[in-house]
């Protein structure tokens, strides 16, 4: 298994990891951090989700598909896609709350994550 395939597993774990203890009202000292900090929340979406974006996105070579009349790399749409479902499954749960902000901040962390990582890393290495 590549470094960055192993990297983007367990990135991805801990994202999952940090879900549940969410999801479940409890905290650790980096949600009490993050949450502490001026918009540190929204900051925390950007980074997070941009930086998954772009693990996957490597993962997947930079794989792109095409839709409509743009093509899209399709780690941006998967994790797109998840982090829709997630913040829309938290208006079931009572321990959480939907907010269009933070999906906002994850649609800007995704796009910008996966465009320059895209030009800086990707397009340079293998163009």
């Amino acid at each position: 298994m590549k470094k960055i395939h192993l990297f983007s597993v367990i990135y991805t774990a801990f994202i999952i990891w940090t879900i549940i203890i969410v999801n479940s009202g409890g905290s650790n000292s980096a949600i009490s951090l993050v949450r502490s900090l001026p918009y540190g929340d929204k900051i925390g979406h950007f980074i997070v989700m941009g930086c998954l974006a772009l693990l996957i996105n490597l993962s997947l070579q930079y794989k792109m598909v095409n839709i409509v009349k743009f093509s899209a790399p399709l780690g941006s749409l998967l994790v797109l896609t998840v982090v829709v479902l997630e913040e829309f499954t938290q208006m079931t749960n009572i321990n959480r709350t939907f907010d269009v902000f933070d999906l906002a901040a994850d649609l800007a962390g995704i796009s910008f994550f996966s465009y320059f990582g895209f030009k800086l890393l990707w397009k340079k290495k293998y163009a």
